[in-house]
């Protein structure tokens, strides 16, 4: 039975999945070196290999399950952190409102120039942070996670700059020297095939051919 539960080594249950856009979910049980929840893609458990996956389970004293990336409740999953090797995956897990993790040994050696991605850009845009290889995950899920505290801190501080300055405007009380933030996300879109950078009012990649999608 391919779904039939098993027990790793460390005497917690695995479950075996054959479905490709499930991912490995370790949701963390207790306060260790990784605190929170953490999913791995299945198209990507076989090139980290047992230990690695092991590592992850040991470092994190998780319980192993399988579930679909896409209807992960992000409500009930505060601190989520997807690790993904596809461009496309890291914008949906993203979107979903995980903190993200590239596993790719380009995007760490800040060689992506060579593909048509646009290195920095996409690091800044979609991933927390960046992984070489696998041995290296604990670190860097530690680092998403507090990267996009630290963003979403950063956020709420500048949303409320917006806020005071507004009702200082309202109320009369301005100069001119206030700047009010100014949103640049319309001026540019990335392919979420390839990962190529296109103008905003693009409607398909110019290096694959992608249709994209209006945000």
């Amino acid at each position: 039975n391919a779904n039939a539960p098993v027990q790793n080594s460390t005497g917690r249950i695995m479950r075996r999945s054959l479905v490709p856009c499930f991912a490995i979910a370790i949701a963390s049980s207790h306060t260790m070196r990784l605190r929170g929840p953490v999913s791995v893609s299945t198209s990507i458990a076989s090139d980290l290999g047992r230990a690695a996956l092991e590592t992850l389970v040991t470092d994190s004293d998780s319980l192993v399950a399988f579930e679909e990336v896409a209807n992960v409740d992000i409500g009930n999953r505060e601190g989520w952190v997807h690790v993904t090797t596809t461009f496309p995956e890291l914008v949906q897990a993203r979107r979903a409102g995980a903190a993200t993790v590239w596993l790719n040994d380009q995007a760490a050696a800040g060689d992506l120039e060579s593909q048509g991605y646009i290195g920095a850009a996409i690091i800044d845009d979609f991933a927390d942070a960046i992984c070489a290889a696998p041995n290296g995950l604990t670190s860097a899920i530690n680092d998403a996670r507090l990267a996009r505290w630290q963003a979403e801190a950063a956020t709420g501080a500048e949303q409320l700059a917006v806020d005071v300055t507004a009702q200082a405007i309202s109320n009369g009380n301005t100069n001119d020297d206030v700047d009010l933030p100014v949103s640049t996300s319309m001026t540019r879109q990335f392919c979420m095939q390839c990962g190529a950078e296109m103008p905003g009012r693009a409607n398909f990649c110019r290096f694959c051919g992608e249709k994209l999608a209006p945000d």
